[in-house]
């Protein structure tokens, strides 16, 4: 399956954030320290405190997956862009409904929805299965891209490019 279009992450952003990730944890566990214990603002502080760095956790274990942010082949794609990826599993031309470009703030996300969510859900973990059942609740799909992280594309352009193997692989369906 693999071949295809191969669309690089930039490392300036990856490293920015797992930077960040690392900053927040140690605030966070400054302020925990700092309020006493058992303050309101301490439980906060240390909840807040694991949860950063869980996420400086999986960033990191997100950053040893590679470079590449997107693989789109004539079978269907792997989005490696956020936390809630598809990386071990693609995603199949056949199982897409439909694809769009989305905005949430300054972000810009590629969301494409699916013919059965359920079954691609069914393959996550139980913190990405809420996080996806979140996401469509907000108007999302299942499978937001995340733009800002794939390296000199432009987001009509990466729509573009999977919109055409998609139609290609329904043509030779």
């Amino acid at each position: 399956m693999y071949g295809g279009v191969v669309y690089r992450q930039g490392v300036l952003r990856r490293v920015f954030v797992l930077f960040m990730s690392m900053f927040l944890t140690v605030i966070s566990a400054l302020m925990a320290i700092g309020v006493g214990w058992p303050d309101p603002i301490a439980i906060g502080a240390t909840l807040a405190t694991v949860g950063f760095a869980w996420m400086t956790v999986a960033w990191i274990r997100h950053m040893r997956a590679g470079t590449v942010a997107l693989r789109v082949t004539r079978d269907g794609f792997y989005d490696h862009t956020s936390l809630l990826v598809t990386r071990h599993m693609p995603i199949r031309w056949h199982d897409v409904r439909g694809m769009r470009l989305q905005a949430s703030g300054d972000q810009l996300f590629l969301t494409v929805e699916l013919h059965d969510p359920a079954t691609h859900i069914r393959h996550l973990g139980p913190f990405a299965r809420m996080a996806v059942k979140a996401n469509v609740k907000l108007g999302f799909g299942p499978i937001n891209i995340v733009q800002s992280h794939i390296k000199g594309a432009h987001p009509r352009e990466v729509l573009t490019v999977m919109e055409s193997y998609w139609v290609a692989s329904r043509w030779n369906a």
